[in-house]
Order: structure tokens, then C-alpha cells, then sequence
């Protein structure tokens, strides 16, 4: 036997005038009908030429889609009025379904009623949100893991083209960028060395500095900041645009792990990527030097040759990887985060785009540093 639904309480509509302004409270539930005659009726009460209206709508308990539409009906008219308004407070069921009508009007301005939240309330919060961010990348990172490397052992692989699709995009069309910009990094990281090293004679030496700068240190941090402005933006806002047209939710509908089909692949082809990168990064900024050293300063080719050779050893390159794979991970992370858990509309998905970009150079970075430091203690 079906329930009968709650009987929607009355609305009551109280004003009053406050500093010169109009507070408009509205309790009860706006489970309308048709016309809302209260409503309107209340609003109609034009405050002060300096004044505005004001909206206290945190005792509404629930709200339809007529009432919704009442309600910014109304803010209509006060806008066509040239009357200014904004939201003191909002209950829940009505935040989330304003926010959700395509209307102009909807929660332009909120400011709460209660006092700001005092210090310790205010880092408890923080703390609280950093905590959730924690627990939310810590869950993408687990099953991507999942996917990429104990999936394919259980024959539940990731399908091989989407994962040299991510390849191709992020790493085969950033060669011409990265290539270009190590090639005028060698340039200056050799020039930089000649100005010291012609002090003492040594310009020879100049080989030893280009070369193990790049593969240990230069090569690896100068393609993962490429790839953090160029690879986590574009993450960020194809995720993003599939999470707020809802393709995400369709895939799960369909039964359609978005993990395996969508973080995974771009994590996966990002960590095969970069490295790759890196080390034709590597190859092209030594080129960079070898330039400046046998053109410019007259060093004889054989010799700046044979002093990188002698230079570099193989632990500098694998130093090198070892960084790009890292880094790559965290760029992708943060990509597919910021873009899995956006909320709201276009405004929403620039704003997360953005975020990745500036929080992935700052964890690469900061990664470089962890490593560096790691590999002088036991390197």
C-alpha cells in the first residue's frame, strides 16, 4: 500500500525594514502549485533608494520546480525594477535547485546570517576538506594502479589504442614544443658554464656540465613543466566537460568502468610518454651545447664528444627517468582530478584547469626537490 506523500506545510512570509534595506524572511515550504500570491505581494515593498532586498530563505524545507520558478519570477521583477537583492541564507533543497535552473537570477550573491567562523573552526575546515582531497586522489590513485598494473595480469587489461592514443597526443605532438625549448636550454645552460669555466681555462668542462645538468636534473624538470602546462590543462577540461555533461555518469550507467576507460589510459600514456621525452629532451639540449662548444668556443668536436661521453654515466640517465615517471604520475593525477571531481558549469571547468596546472608544477617541483635530495644522500 503506497504512502501518502507529507502534506507541504504553509508558507509564511514575514518583512521588515533593516538599516534601510528590506529583509524578506520566507519559512515553510514553497511546494507550489500555480500562483504565489504571498510571494509576490511581499516583495513588492520597495526598500530606500540606497537599499536592497533581502532574501532568508534557511527555514524553506522544501521547494518544487513552480516554487523555484515563483521565486525567481519575482527576482525578476525586482531586477526590471532596478531594485538590488541578494540572498542572506538558503536552505539546502533550495541551494541545490536554484543551482540548477538555468536562470540569471539564481543565487547571484549569498551571505550568511551566522558570525564568521572563528580560527580554530576555520583550520579545523580546512583541515577537514584537505583531508577529503587526500582520501579522494588516494582513491583515484589506487585504481589506476589497479588498472594499469594488477588488471592486465587477471586478463582485464586496458585496451592497448587507448592507451597510445594518450601517447600519441601527449607525448608524440609535444616533440616539436620540447625540442625546441631544450635545444635553446643546452644553448644557455652551455654559455652560463663559459662564463665561469673561461676564468680558469677549462671550457673543455663545458661538456661535463651540459651533459650531466640535463640528464640528471634539467631534462626531466624542463619536460614535465612542458607537459604540466600543456598535458594537465588538457586532461583537466576533457574530464571536466564529460563530468558537467554527464558522459561520466552515462558510462557508469552503461556498466563502464570510467577508471579503466578514462584515468587510467591518460596516467598510463603519460608515464610511457615523458620519459620518452625526457631523454630526446636530453639528447637535444646536449646538441644545444655541442653547438656553442665546437662553433663558438673552438672546442674540437672528438673531444667535446668524447668528454660527454666520459661525463654522463648511465645512472645519471636512469636518475633522469626514474624523475620523468614520477613526475608524469603526478601530472596526471592531478589532471584527471581536478577534471573528475569538477562541479557547476563552464566557469567551474576553467577554474579547475587552472588548478591543475598550478598545482602539478608546484608538486613536480617539489617532487624534484624530494628526489634530488634522495639520490644525494645515496646516490
Amino acid at each position: 500500500m503506497e504512502s501518502k506523500p507529507e502534506p507541504a506545510s504553509p508558507i509564511r512570509v514575514t518583512t521588515r525594514a533593516e538599516n534601510g534595506h528590506l529583509l524578506v524572511r520566507v519559512e515553510g515550504d514553497l511546494v507550489l502549485q500555480g500562483y504565489s500570491p504571498e510571494l509576490r505581494a511581499a516583495l513588492q515593498g520597495t526598500p530606500s533608494p540606497a537599499g536592497e532586498v533581502w532574501l532568508d530563505l534557511e527555514s524553506v524545507g522544501r521547494i518544487n520546480t513552480i516554487g523555484a520558478a515563483a521565486l525567481l519570477e519575482s527576482l525578476s521583477e525586482l531586477r526590471t525594477r532596478g531594485v538590488p537583492f541578494r540572498f542572506l541564507a538558503l536552505s539546502v533543497p533550495v541551494r541545490s535547485l536554484l543551482a540548477a535552473l538555468p536562470h540569471e537570477a539564481a543565487i547571484e550573491r549569498t551571505r550568511s546570517l551566522r558570525p564568521p567562523p572563528g580560527i580554530l573552526e576555520h583550520v579545523g575546515g580546512e583541515a577537514y576538506t584537505a583531508w577529503e582531497h587526500l582520501h579522494q586522489i588516494a582513491s583515484m590513485a589506487s585504481q589506476a594502479l589497479t588498472w594499469c598494473c594488477i588488471a592486465p595480469l587477471t586478463g582485464r587489461g586496458l585496451k592497448t589504442h587507448f592507451v597510445l592514443q594518450q601517447v600519441s597526443r601527449h607525448g608524440v605532438d609535444a616533440i616539436p614544443i620540447v625540442s625546441l625549448i631544450m635545444f635553446v636550454i643546452g644553448l644557455i645552460l652551455a654559455l652560463q658554464a663559459d662564463y665561469q669555466l673561461r676564468q680558469f681555462a677549462a671550457t673543455i668542462y663545458i661538456a661535463d656540465l651540459v651533459g650531466v645538468g640535463l640528464t640528471r636534473e634539467l631534462g626531466p624538470l624542463m619536460t614535465a613543466v612542458i607537459l604540466s602546462g600543456r598535458s594537465a590543462a588538457s586532461i583537466a577540461a576533457e574530464i571536466g566537460t564529460m563530468r558537467v555533461t554527464e558522459e561520466i555518469d552515462a558510462l557508469v550507467t552503461m556498466g563502464m568502468n570510467p577508471f579503466k576507460y578514462l584515468i587510467a589510459p591518460r596516467i598510463l600514456g603519460l608515464i610511457i610518454a615523458l620519459p620518452a621525452l625526457a631523454l630526446l629532451g636530453d639528447c637535444i639540449g646536449i646538441l644545444g651545447g655541442y653547438v656553442i662548444g665546437v662553433f663558438y668556443k673552438d672546442i674540437p668536436s672528438a673531444s667535446y664528444l668524447a668528454e660527454t661521453r666520459y661525463a654522463v654515466a648511465v645512472s645519471d640517465v636512469l636518475t633522469g627517468l626514474a624523475k620523468s615517471a614520477a613526475f608524469a604520475a603526478i601530472i596526471g593525477l592531478v589532471g584527471c582530478y581536478q577534471g573528475y571531481y569538477v562541479r557547476g558549469g563552464p566557469q567551474e571547468i576553467g577554474r579547475a584547469t587552472t588548478t591543475a596546472v598550478v598545482l602539478s608544477l608546484f608538486l613536480v617541483i617539489a617532487a624534484d626537490l624530494f628526489f634530488t635530495f634522495l639520490f644525494y644522500l645515496f646516490g
